[in-house]
């Protein structure tokens, strides 16, 4: 049996007092939850509004587009073929006898016995004067098809979010390690790209499996609350190449200008400062997140 419980996390080498190294575990932050929740909002309240279009929306513009034809098929082609005919002293009569297609007694009639107008009809029914557009089957299924479709992706989104309830981004004195991943020894790790940290709270690990495969482990302080100690852990123990994002210059004081390039201007990796073949000492900043 050994001397040592096998359940406690592995312990820095140089750790005689157990006070370096305490494991860290980073659970997903309230803005990943927000930004998850709003995704999921936005896609099922457009799901509802295209569906509402599907159900209701086409089908009332093309009601007004049947009531648009029968203005002119049936109310203005009997007003001009009674004028063509010379009785339009009938007109009246024949209007006062018809039926709208609400069921209403009564068709349209101009003023003083004119031809009737169809932007005074629709005024009338508190519709635009223009002719209304008709809507195909075609683009009323379409609408459902979009509401399908959007209403998928937005559950998607939502079984996403609660699969990463329980995920976290742990460290200990040794390793790391990403949510749902195996542990990366600091000792694997010969390059990490902090480019993204200032801005996007990404930070990314490069390392070769036992087998030798290259491969890349994630540190995101956006979804994970705390990874900043994370990054600084591995900072702190790796040794090999960091790439850091270097600020342009600012102008000169009192001219507005810009000092001019540095002598590696030419240089197609200015921009970025790799610390190679030695331990990496710079800590990071932490990243602007949104509240």
């Amino acid at each position: 049996m050994g001397s040592e419980d096998d359940s406690q996390p592995p312990r820095h080498p140089d750790d005689e007092a157990g006070t370096i190294g305490q494991p860290i575990e980073c659970r997903p932050t309230r803005w990943f939850y927000r930004r998850m929740g709003l995704m999921v909002l936005l896609l099922l309240g457009l799901s509802l509004y295209f569906f509402y279009d599907g159900k209701y929306g086409y089908p009332k513009v093309n009601e007004r587009a049947d009531v648009y034809d029968w203005f002119h098929d049936e109310v203005l082609e009997t007003y001009q073929q009674l004028d063509e005919e010379g009785r339009l002293e009938q007109w009246p009569e024949i209007a006062a006898q018809g039926t709208d297609p609400f069921g209403n007694q009564g068709w349209p009639v101009g003023q003083d016995g004119s031809e009737p107008r169809w932007p005074n009809y629709a005024a009338s029914l508190g519709w635009g004067s223009d002719e209304p557009k008709r809507f195909s089957p075609e683009e009323i299924q379409e609408q459902f098809n979009w509401g399908i479709g959007t209403m998928v992706v937005g559950l998607l989104v939502l079984a996403y979010a609660l699969s990463q309830v329980p995920t976290r981004l742990r460290a200990d004195a040794v390793s790391f390690t990403p949510p749902r991943g195996k542990p990366i020894r600091f000792d694997q790790v010969h390059k990490v790209d902090t480019r993204k940290w200032k801005q996007k709270g990404l930070a990314y690990a490069h390392f070769k499996r036992d087998d030798g495969k290259p491969a890349k482990g994630t540190i995101d302080d956006l979804k994970y609350g705390g990874a900043q100690q994370v990054l600084d852990r591995l900072l702190a123990n790796f040794s090999g190449e960091l790439i850091e994002k270097v600020e342009d210059p600012p102008a000169t004081e009192g001219t507005g200008e810009t000092p001019p390039p540095a002598d590696n201007a030419d240089d197609p990796t200015a921009g970025a400062t790799a610390v190679s073949d030695q331990q990496a000492p710079p800590t990071t900043t932490t990243p602007d997140r949104p509240a």
